[in-house]
């Protein structure tokens, strides 16, 4: 991991104490289903005499995010940052109250997060997680996490993988080079598990290039069909279906 946790406990607790003297208003968010879900009580590890619980304070553990067999969760933080306050998701042993290290994706969520949203999907036999930490037109990141004994062997950040693979229809479409085109929204995410052996990761998800419909622009619609094999660490298929095209009118490009 880029990140350790026992090098930043230290400024992880400063910031919560300066965070908690000041006034903060709490705004509810999406996480994965209601708001109001149950959570469940994490505390964290080694506490320091006077400083605070900042985990079982500060975080949340939402049933969602918990894996099938309730050893692993998925923990964010509850309030709004401040400054160099409390800002990761951590991976955490629920039972033995450890952090097992920081979920790797970019700009973290937090509850009250500004279009924001985590969602986790976990393998059948909890030996690996994708983390969707979703953005207003697209998701900031999709995180394959894997575990082995307990302890983080491998993380690979999908989401820009995904982006390419819409790539080709979309050039076909507008008669350009692949390196020039992109979706420019990304939603209607499935994730699902194929048992076995090697757990197999299935992702069905729709992409277009104009979400606000811009006039003058082209706009392509496609949907995404793709399976990534754990014991291959890669993508062993994938399928853009073309939705819908509407090239852009050369009367409207000329205005």
């Amino acid at each position: 991991m880029s990140k350790n946790f026992t090098d930043c406990f230290p400024r992880i607790a400063a910031s919560f104490i300066l965070a908690a003297t000041l006034f903060i208003t709490p705004f509810a968010q999406k996480v994965r289903g209601a708001n109001d879900e149950e959570t469940v009580e994490f505390h964290g590890p080694d506490v320091h005499s006077g400083y605070p619980d900042v985990f079982h304070v500060g975080y949340e553990l939402p049933k969602s995010m918990l894996s099938p067999d309730g050893k692993f969760g998925v923990i964010f933080p509850k309030l709004f940052r401040f400054g160099d306050s409390p800002d990761e998701n951590f991976l955490v042993a629920v039972q033995a109250h450890e952090i097992i290290g920081i979920i790797e994706d970019g700009d973290p969520y937090f509850r009250g997060k500004n279009h924001g949203a985590l969602s986790a999907y976990w393998a059948p036999d909890s030996s690996a997680i994708l983390a969707i930490n979703e953005g207003k037109w697209s998701p900031e990141s999709m995180v394959l996490v894997e575990l082995r004994d307990g302890r983080i062997v491998r993380q690979t950040e999908l989401v820009r993988q995904v982006w390419k693979m819409f790539a080709p229809d979309i050039a076909k479409a507008e008669k350009k080079p692949v390196k020039d085109v992109g979706i420019g929204a990304m939603g209607e995410i499935h994730v699902s598990w194929e048992r076995g052996k090697a757990p197999k990761l299935h992702l069905s998800c729709e992409g277009e290039t104009n979400p606000k419909d811009f006039p003058g622009q082209s706009r392509w619609q496609g949907r995404l069909e793709a399976v990534w094999n754990l014991q291959q660490k890669k993508w062993t298929s994938q399928h853009v279906t073309r939705i819908s095209f509407r090239q852009a009118t050369k009367e409207v490009e000329e205005q």
